[in-house]
Formats: C-alpha cells, structure tokens, sequence
C-alpha cells in the first residue's frame, strides 16, 4: 500500500521545504495540493464534506495557487510524485491547463499526477466566469482534451464547451504512453462513470 499526504495551507515557505523533506524522507508516495482560487464569504449551498453542510475554513484562509505550488515543491524534492487534489477543471481553459500539467511534468521528470474534479461551490464559479450549471460536460471534454494534446502532434477538437482546430502541442508529458495520469475526485456515480470513461484512478476526496 502508498501513502499520500495533503499539503498544508497554512504554513511559510521555510516550514513548507521542511515537511516536503519530511515526507520524502519517510517514504510517503505522493504530495498533494487542494485548488481553490478564491472562497465566498458567503455560500448558498451546502458544503458536501460535513454532516451539518458547513464549510470548515474561513473565507480569508490563503489559498495558494496549486500549480504554483506544486512547482516550488518540486524543486524540493527528487522522488516523491506531485498531484492535484483535486483541479476544478472547469476553472481553467483547457489548453491553458493542459500546458500547465504537461510543463510540470516535464520539469519533475513524469512525477505529476493530475487530480481532476468537476467542482460544486457555486460561487467560485461565478467568480471566475466558469461554466457551473454545465460543469460536468465540461469537465469531460476538457479531459479528452488534455488527453488528445498530451498524445498527438497535431490536433483539433470539437465539442459542446470548447473547440479548436490544427494546432501543435509541444512539450509532451513525459510520461507515456498515455500522458499524464488522471484520477477522478468525487463520492458520485457520475464521478465512477467518468472514472471509467476518462480517468486511470477513482480518487474519492
């Protein structure tokens, strides 16, 4: 059996260094980094990972950039595997977020581990201007698109939420064939299905 450990989010960078040491050092599988851009001070719905539907932060919590983060973590460390846990796909456009992935791998020599979630806090959404009533198709396109651009030479898609035509994706992950591991977040069957239609792993958080 692996172990993985969340990253903490309230720490300073020299506290950070250590407990990735620490980690690596204690033989821990992989490092993971939560991806909330900005949180309402007030919400309308209910948080889905309490009994009473309470959020369990504050509003003025940091929240650090997981891609960023997990860049500096990866200068830190030499073996221990970097993920997402898990990225609001819908938050980012798609290219955007492919490259994003596909750059960090390369840059940790295939230790990135992309953690995919359609995202539920409706407010974020809106604060960000991303599609929350059709979240979950885009979330599946954007995933066949990470897929296709991290795999062929020249692509183009067209779909629902999002379409392109003739373009080149360079670098490629390192990691092959298929590119980037994705592991689905949720507790839904619709989380399972897009498991088995898009995902490697089921990654229940």
């Amino acid at each position: 059996m692996e172990y993985g450990i969340v990253l903490p989010k309230h720490i300073n960078p020299d506290e950070l260094i250590k407990f990735t040491a620490a980690a690596e050092e204690l033989g821990f599988h992989s490092l993971w980094a939560a991806d909330h851009i900005v949180l309402p001070i007030q919400e309308t719905d209910l948080y889905p990972y309490t009994d009473d539907g309470r959020f369990t932060g504050n509003s003025q919590d940091p929240q650090l950039d997981a891609f960023t983060l997990l860049s500096f973590i990866a200068s830190q460390t030499n073996q221990i595997n970097l993920g997402t846990s898990v990225a609001i796909v819908p938050y980012r456009n798609p290219i955007l977020q492919a490259k994003m992935f596909a750059s960090l791998d390369v840059l940790t020599k295939g230790r990135v581990i992309c953690g995919a979630g359609v995202g539920w806090w409706k407010e974020e959404f809106a604060a960000l201007d991303a599609p929350f009533e059709k979240r979950g198709l885009a979330t599946d396109e954007y995933l066949q698109i990470f897929k296709l651009l991290w795999t062929s030479d020249v692509t183009e898609f067209h779909g629902e939420t999002y379409e392109f035509s003739n373009i080149a994706f360079f670098p490629k992950p390192v990691q092959k064939p298929n590119g980037i591991p994705i592991w689905i977040g949720g507790h839904t069957k619709r989380a399972v299905r897009r498991t088995v239609k898009h995902g490697n792993t089921w990654h229940p958080t």
